[in-house]
């Protein structure tokens, strides 16, 4: 009989290991989806920058420059970092001093009549004075009756 109690008592604690011991279930890995490439810098719009959002992106974003509070009251330095900002957003298309009015006028008769100019490759196609090449904007055709 003693060894019947002793036989359960084991039998028991072997059991009771048993039943805590559960085997795990292996999850599988979550799948991680690829990060995004940093973007740029988000221009701050509203404040005291009082900035127009229909601006061009370069022009914000040196109006902004202008208002980073470390840059407040400082003379050459602000000075400098403005200058930087400019030659980092301004297209270097862009040239300081040479302007051809009549070139700027035949731009504006072009837009002012509804035409539109030709374009390859997304890029107007110029004559060899610089002025835009033209074409009509398709209309109604007349038919005659």
């Amino acid at each position: 009989m003693v060894k019947k109690k002793i036989v359960k008592a084991i039998v028991k604690k072997v059991s009771d290991k048993l039943k805590k011991k559960k085997t795990k279930v292996k999850s599988k890995p979550k799948k991680t989806r690829p990060k995004k490439p940093p973007g740029r810098k988000k221009i701050d719009l509203r404040g005291k920058a009082k900035t127009n959002p229909s601006n061009a992106p370069a022009t914000r974003a040196i109006a902004a420059k202008s208002l980073e509070k470390k840059l407040k009251g400082t003379g050459k330095v602000k000075t400098k970092a403005m200058n930087e900002t400019i030659a980092e957003v301004r297209s270097e298309a862009r040239k300081r001093g040479i302007s051809n009015p009549s070139r700027g006028l035949v731009f504006k008769a072009m837009y002012d009549a509804g035409l539109k100019p030709v374009r390859r490759g997304g890029r107007m196609v110029l004559d060899e004075f610089g002025r835009p090449i033209t074409r009509k904007p398709p209309g109604r055709k007349k038919r005659g009756r």
